[in-house]
């Protein structure tokens, strides 16, 4: 490209990406989002220690959750098992041959 051509071109059309804006701070930051000021309470609020009894009832829960889950994995191997066990019955009403 020629020199006195490339300087005269310049690009008139905006850019469709949306333009980061100042913080107060002068840090340049993303355009802000839902709930960015939730987000930001939780963050400091998890700086704080947590206490004795909010460690016990997070352990509490955990224990729970994962009873839950134990269960439903359980309840869907005795699903598993039951259609294992429709699957050879249909099998032996057909012949034992597939096709």
């Amino acid at each position: 490209m020629e020199p006195e051509f490339a300087a005269t071109t310049q690009n008139s059309m905006p850019t469709p990406a949306v333009q980061p804006e100042q913080r107060h701070d002068l840090t340049p930051s993303a355009p802000l989002a839902h709930g960015e000021n939730i987000v930001r309470t939780l963050i400091n609020k998890l700086r704080i220690p947590a206490t004795e009894s909010q460690l016990s009832l997070a352990l509490g829960l955990s224990v729970l959750v994962m009873s839950g889950l134990l269960w439903a994995i359980l309840w869907q191997s005795n699903i598993i098992l039951q259609q294992r066990e429709s699957i050879r019955y249909l099998l032996g009403l057909h012949g034992g041959h597939v096709g």
